[in-house]
């Protein structure tokens, strides 16, 4: 239940999948404790993209590793509430970070004490059974948006095996696991 506390987000059509995945990582693990706020998915894609947050650039996409490390690595909460720096989803050109951030883009709530990766199945499994959300990157066909419930590369017809527009990853957020039926 507490991977649904708070309302489902959307990015529109921005590439902040990964932020979203981390922030609602972030806000789960705050639940637990029962703590939960809405952290802000502006700010972290921000804090993600090193390379963008002084001067406006066109970088798509990000990774959330520099923005754990920046918020690990700072003396004092930076990660501020979604309602002090709200997220845009409409994209600038030329300035996908949407730099400079707001005032309140500087009021930090809470920080990043500690995170892990994890490289093997077994090792995210072991993490999601353990109640631990877990930021995976995944490769996308039109078969993740036409399907019936699952998806599985041998559905998907010869033509459609390239990849979309998320040919280098799209971020989840994984947060539990269920056993398919055997004919599945």
């Amino acid at each position: 239940p507490m991977a649904f506390a708070g309302e489902a987000k959307d990015q529109g059509q921005r590439p902040t999948c990964a932020s979203f995945a981390t922030v609602r990582g972030l806000e789960i693990l705050l639940a637990r404790k029962e703590k939960y706020q809405e952290l802000s998915e502006q700010y972290f894609f921000w804090a993600s993209i090193p390379k963008c947050q002084k001067s406006p650039c066109p970088k798509q996409g990000s990774w959330p590793i520099p923005g754990l490390e920046k918020s690990k690595k700072s003396h004092l909460p930076d990660i501020p509430l979604a309602n002090n720096c709200p997220y845009q989803s409409l994209p600038i050109e030329n300035n996908v970070v949407q730099i400079p951030l707001s005032d309140g883009c500087n009021q930090g709530k809470i920080k990043v004490k500690k995170y892990s990766l994890k490289s093997s199945i077994a090792e995210i499994i072991s993490a999601i059974n353990s109640n631990y959300p877990v930021i995976g990157a995944f490769r996308l066909s039109e078969n993740f948006y036409y399907n019936k419930g699952y998806v599985f590369i041998k559905d998907v017809k010869e033509r459609e095996k390239k990849v979309d527009q998320h040919a280098e990853g799209h971020a989840i957020l994984l947060v539990g696991l269920i056993s398919l039926p055997q004919e599945l």
